[in-house]
This record gives structure tokens, sequence and C-alpha cells, in this order.
């Protein structure tokens, strides 16, 4: 039983440090401009009707809820408005989730540092639980397309997820790759 909790420590703290990157790279304004080069985004003519720098402001302002309203601009399709919405919602439960692991982290923490093998038995079930994740993180790169979709079908009861490139500016200043790099970074 002792082990299991090691186990749990180990994953509460890798999802924290994992949640929380995600957090910030969503917020960096500078990524995604790269991205954009990257993917020459701005050579795309649906893109060239926006000021993709505003956009950009409004999808950040949006998710570090500076701002309830992406939209205030008018930039997004209905579709392309809910399916952020849902999004920040995850972004919103993942936070909750956070704070909650980092309570039973600490209680954790507090009742196995004291174990004269803390420091084996923690770095033996860290990397167990790293490797799970090297191996799903593995699988998912092998075919990123595949685990892409798997990925918004569990997570979204909707199909709002599934844009148009003739109508939507989110699906041509972040495609597929976009969202590769991300999860790499």
């Amino acid at each position: 039983m002792k082990n299991i909790r090691y186990f749990l420590l180990s994953f509460f703290i890798i999802y924290i440090i994992i949640f929380t990157s995600t957090e910030l790279l969503s917020l960096l304004k500078p990524l995604y401009i790269y991205e954009y080069n990257k993917y020459d985004v701005y050579e795309i003519a649906y893109v060239k009707d926006y000021d993709v720098s505003k956009v950009t402001d409004d999808i950040i302002l949006y998710f570090a809820d500076i701002s309830d309203n992406m939209n205030r601009r008018g930039y997004f399709q209905t579709r392309e408005d809910i399916h952020m919405s849902d999004v920040k919602l995850l972004f919103k439960a993942g936070s909750y989730l956070r704070w909650l692991f980092i309570i039973l982290a600490a209680f954790l923490y507090k009742n196995l540092h004291k174990s004269e093998d803390f420091i084996k038995k923690y770095r033996n079930s860290f990397f167990a639980v790293l490797a799970a994740g090297g191996v799903i993180s593995l699988i998912a790169g092998s075919n990123f397309s595949s685990a892409f979709i798997k990925f918004h079908q569990i997570l979204f009861n909707n199909d709002y997820w599934l844009l148009d490139p003739s109508e939507s500016i989110i699906i041509n200043l972040m495609p597929e790759g976009f969202f590769m790099d991300m999860a790499l970074y």
C-alpha cells in the first residue's frame, strides 16, 4: 500500500509540472508568433484578412481569464467560440485538479518523507510514472493525427472541434503541427 502512495505522489507532481507548463505555454505570445512563422500561416489566404496579432491577443487574454469574451472583435465563427469555451473549461478543470493534486501531494509527502528509504522509493516511482508517460507519449507521437482526434473525442462531447479551414481563423493559425510542437514543448 505504501508503494502506491509513492506512485500517486509521483503522478501528482508530474501532472502539476505538465499542466502548469501547458498553461504557461498557452499564454506566451512569442511562441505563437514563432509557430505562425514556422507554419507560414501569414501566407494563408484566409489569414490575410485578419490582424493576427489582435486575434492572438484575444485568445491569450481569454485563456488568461483577463477577458470573458474571446470574440469581442468578431473574428471567430460560432463553432470556434463554442469550442474555445469548451477548451477554457478544460483548462479550469485542469487548474482545479492541479490544486487538488498539490494538496494531496503535500499530504502524501508529509506522511512519507520521514521514511529512511523515501528518496529511493520516490525516485523509483517517479521514474516508473515518467516511463509510463513516455510510453504513452511515444505511442501518441507515432501517429499524432490519430491521437489528436482521439483526444478530442474523449474530452469533448460535441463536434465543435471539427473546424472548416475555409471558415475558421483558429484552424488556420493553429494547424495540427502547432499542437504537436506544443506537446513537445
